[in-house]
């Protein structure tokens, strides 16, 4: 039998931005028609007494140089924004001031699966991992409220 609880809880709605059009990615006229829809089902979880949320994200490409490729006016008013490493994979160089510029960008909550490694395929972007900042990331995570992804394919 069914149970008769209304549903708690959020889920998070995240879509490609414009820079990864190979993924479908989407731009900020599409990202505020994606905003009235969400708002709609939200609207129509609150009519029914379903204590659901659905929140509005995006999953930004992040530049060599840490930039995101939306404006951000437009990140300003999602509830998360994701930023992830989808170009420049293959460098062989260190890319720790890449990381630094991408968790110091104040647009986004979420650094995805930063390594960008696909297992048996690409290794992925190195860097100075026992750097200063990076043994504090733990710390400095819980004090900013973000959140870091770890990723694995295999």
């Amino acid at each position: 039998m069914r149970s008769q609880r209304p549903a708690q809880g959020e889920v998070v709605v995240t879509d490609h931005s414009k820079g990864l059009k190979i993924a479908g990615g989407i731009n900020e006229e599409q990202l505020e028609q994606q905003a009235c829809e969400i708002s709609a089902v939200n609207d129509s979880l609150r009519i029914r007494g379903r204590m659901l949320r659905v929140l509005h994200s995006i999953e930004v490409n992040l530049s060599p140089s840490g930039d995101v490729d939306m404006e951000p006016s437009s990140l300003s008013k999602l509830d998360v924004v994701l930023g992830c490493f989808h170009s420049s994979l293959r460098k062989k160089s260190d890319q720790t001031d890449r990381y630094l510029a991408a968790l110091h960008n104040p647009t986004i909550q979420i650094l995805g699966h930063p390594r960008g490694r696909i297992y048996n395929f690409r290794l992925g972007l190195s860097a100075d991992w026992a750097c200063e900042y990076f043994r504090s990331l733990p710390n400095l995570i819980k004090r900013s409220r973000s959140i870091l992804i770890l990723t694995a394919r295999i």
